[in-house]
């Protein structure tokens, strides 16, 4: 009995990493969510600022 409870305690189970797994990929979706509108339209005005400076496209 007492052998059992030290091996389940030993270590980070496979359960344990795919938890954690899954928190970071929700991370990620919300930050891509939250960020990505902003983002696409930065990267949009520079294009427009290189554009109308250079006269070449981006």
């Amino acid at each position: 009995m007492i052998a059992g409870r030290q091996r389940s305690t030993r270590g980070a189970s496979s359960v344990e990493y795919a938890l954690l797994a899954a928190l970071v990929a929700v991370a990620i979706v919300a930050a891509v969510s939250l960020l990505g509108g902003s983002t696409r339209d930065l990267f949009q005005n520079s294009c427009a600022s290189l554009v109308a400076h250079s006269g070449d496209t981006c």
